[in-house]
């Protein structure tokens, strides 16, 4: 992305990188489709602390009071509110989602350029009382007080906010574009639908809403795929092994796949 005076000087920035951290697999290609040496080319998942108190439905609606959010269920966005983080496609999920749900509540955590096209969208969808936008603010006590984390992306390196959503042990919905399929696996950590989908996405978000025992399942999965694969101490390691070698002038071609999968 981005216009061409930004792309040549990143490209040129990165040519002249002794390595190139990828966050996923396609940034990789990319990388080598435009000519960097793949062997400078290293691979690290980004990391997230682990709540030491996962997700429980059973206190989800305590949580809400002492966040003064109402009762039903409640779908949780985190992320910039711009075009590509797709808000705007979980807005538009939300009128078939209110007739099968009155009570549901979808609160975005966030703020960008796109805010104000979002409450105006929300009017245009019939759907305000049903959405908060509450601007930047720490995502924690929203993950043990929402039904389901809704992140519709169209584009993503690695997301922080769904791996801390896994980690939660919170039942989640994204879209299957490169950075977030090597993190969910469809139908056991979490769900994946097309990107700029609605359709398709309000029927994965009612799905987890219909299913209790689903959602359970795949959180308590999601948590553990994050408590082995994608921890803070794995990234840390990973990257001070690649400052060694950096360091030492040693080659990077033989470090180890730290992606996860």
């Amino acid at each position: 992305g981005g216009d061409a005076p930004t792309r040549r000087h990143v490209l040129h920035t990165i040519q002249e990188a002794d390595a190139v951290v990828a966050l996923n697999r396609e940034i990789a290609v990319e990388l080598i489709a435009h000519g960097f040496p793949s062997q400078r080319i290293v691979r690290i998942s980004n990391g997230v602390p682990l709540p030491e108190t996962p997700w429980d439905p059973s206190r989800v609606q305590v949580m809400r009071q002492n966040l003064g959010i109402p009762g039903g269920p409640l779908l949780l966005f985190v992320g910039r509110l711009d075009q590509h983080k797709g808000a705007a496609d979980l807005l538009r999920a939300l009128p078939a989602l209110v007739k099968r749900f009155p009570k549901l509540t979808a609160v975005l955590l966030g703020d960008g350029p796109v805010r104000e096209e979002l409450t105006s969208l929300a009017a245009t969808l019939g759907v305000t009382a049903h959405v908060r936008l509450l601007g930047v603010a720490d995502p924690t006590p929203f993950f043990q007080a929402a039904d389901a984390f809704v992140l519709p992306t169209l584009g993503e390196g690695m997301s922080n906010a769904l791996l801390e959503a896994m980690g939660a042990g919170l039942p989640c919905v994204t879209t299957r574009i490169a950075g977030n399929v090597e993190l969910v696996t469809h139908g056991e950590t979490g769900l994946l639908v097309e990107p700029a989908n609605p359709e398709e996405l309000q029927h994965a978000i009612a799905r987890l809403l219909d299913n209790p025992d689903l959602s359970l399942r795949m959180g308590r999965e999601a948590r553990q795929r994050v408590r082995s694969t994608y921890s803070v101490e794995r990234m840390v390691a990973a990257y001070w092994d690649l400052f060694a070698r950096l360091s030492a002038g040693g080659p990077l071609d033989d470090v180890p796949d730290r992606m996860g999968a």
